[in-house]
């Protein structure tokens, strides 16, 4: 009740804040989407438009079912995108710009560029969104906040189990781990959230291109305030499932996947694994000896099972700061011609 009472109060706030700007908002079978869809109904007097994206990839992620009823309950207009054609890696546009914007954990810009593209062709400027709300339930969980440096690196060394040496040399591996590296970052505990600040960090050249921007509530700092007091290790469901007002019976027995076949696509499809192979092939990163220069023959031999699950977001990024260093040093060389 705390936290539908002070979501209300923000609400109210950046509404007054966007004045007459035409606004979206973004809505998925999940809970904070959904929780922020559902209060804006009750403020606004014409019908809630909104975006839903789908994938048959991963369609536990996101039930189209399910989201239809929260739709139907809730009298929003939802608009259903399927993004099955949207992966890492794939759409020109998107390569292209991953020349000049590079930033870290950029998987996805597909995405990000479609949505953002999709909201300003129908007229609208400004999309609610549910970022942020994954990082509250975990406040009440006081190990990162007293020991930041020591829980990043040990969801570090977790990589290791995952096969990250299929990637790495040895010496990439140090780097990868080393305590110069760690004890040199800026690491401090923070109530909010990394995923809603990220979306204004990582994809702000997004934004300014299609002139939209995304407004995300739950990465507002009373809420992280009141999350502290959320009991540990507890499941968003149980929180909610008195709350029949706001979410339907499909929603508080769910069960998400996250969209690992759908980031594993670049693996799989042959269009796309040809550019990435003969971008490996030209590594950077390998003459380095920092990772390891087999890679590029192993996508060629049909295995690409050994960069599957987690790794795959993993060589994905990679293959992001590859793609960037590669044309930085042919313009570099370029200009000196």
């Amino acid at each position: 009740d705390s936290v539908v009472t002070l979501l209300d109060t923000l609400l109210d706030e950046r509404l007054q804040a966007i004045a007459d700007l035409p606004f979206m908002c973004d809505v998925t079978s999940g809970y904070d989407c959904s929780l922020i869809a559902a209060l804006l109904t009750k403020k606004i007097k014409k019908r809630l438009h909104s975006l839903s994206y789908t994938s048959t990839l991963c369609p536990t992620d996101n039930n189209e079912v399910t989201v239809r009823k929260f739709g139907e309950k809730h009298s929003i207009a939802i608009d259903f995108i399927n993004v099955d054609h949207l992966f890492p890696f794939a759409t020109n546009e998107s390569i292209e710009f991953i020349k000049y914007h590079f930033y870290p954990a950029m998987f996805s810009t597909d995405l990000m560029l479609s949505m953002k593209q999709r909201v300003a062709s129908m007229g609208y400027t400004i999309l609610f969104e549910g970022y942020g709300g994954d990082e509250l339930y975990h406040t009440g969980d006081d190990m990162g906040w007293r020991f930041p440096l020591q829980t990043e690196y040990f969801w570090f060394v977790q990589s290791l189990k995952d096969g990250i040496d299929n990637i790495f040399t040895q010496k990439g591996l140090e780097r990868y781990l080393s305590r110069d590296r760690f004890t040199s970052r800026p690491l401090f505990p923070s109530g909010i959230a990394t995923s809603a600040v990220s979306q204004g960090l990582h994809f702000f050249p997004i934004y300014w291109e299609t002139r939209t921007w995304g407004i995300h509530p739950l990465a507002d700092p009373r809420m992280a305030q009141l999350a502290t007091f959320c009991p540990k290790k507890v499941k968003k469901k149980d929180i909610w499932k008195n709350r029949e007002d706001i979410y339907i019976k499909e929603q508080l027995v769910r069960k998400g996947e996250r969209y690992v076949k759908h980031i594993e696509q670049f693996l799989t499809n042959p269009q796309v694994r040809e550019k990435i192979i003969t971008l490996l092939e030209n590594s950077i990163l390998a003459q380095k000896g920092i990772i390891k220069d087999d890679i590029s023959y192993n996508l060629k031999s049909g295995k690409e099972y050994l960069y599957r699950g987690n790794l795959a977001g993993l060589l994905l990024n990679i293959i992001y700061v590859e793609y960037y260093l590669q044309n930085f040093l042919r313009e570099q060389q370029q200009a000196e011609t």
